[in-house]
């Protein structure tokens, strides 16, 4: 079940080669492991819709974070697309937006450009 769940998803998440051949033996190791990893991630997912109206109610809370964020997102993920990374720039005062050309896993179908994004974010110190 595990393996068709992510191989599924990584087919529904337009995984690009590194992505799908790096993501999905880690994973699928992590869930046929004993013990098993499988059951926490369920558990995590159960209750998506309460969590996401919980947080929901905590947006107005981001504006006050002054702090610098870089939001790095694949431009072509179907699911969490460019529209949820623009609210999420809108919801950091401080935030640059990068929209790469990558798919659901950035950070594995382009890990260079991704940590070069990270490394050259300013260091600030809050006094």
């Amino acid at each position: 079940m595990a393996r068709w769940l992510l191989t599924w998803q990584g087919e529904q998440f337009g995984a690009e080669g590194r992505g799908q051949e790096t993501l999905l033996p880690i994973v699928l190791h992590e869930f046929a492991d004993t013990p098993s990893t499988f059951p926490a991630f369920i558990h995590l997912t159960s209750d998506l819709q309460a969590t996401l109206r919980a947080d929901t109610q905590r947006l107005p809370l981001l504006k006050t974070f002054d702090r610098p964020v870089r939001i790095i997102f694949g431009a072509g993920d179907p699911y969490l697309n460019p529209g949820v990374a623009e609210h999420f720039h809108e919801a950091f005062p401080a935030s640059e937006l990068f929209l790469l050309h990558k798919g659901h896993w950035p950070q594995l179908d382009g890990p260079e450009e991704v940590a070069r994004l990270l490394l050259s974010v300013p260091v600030t110190t809050k006094h």
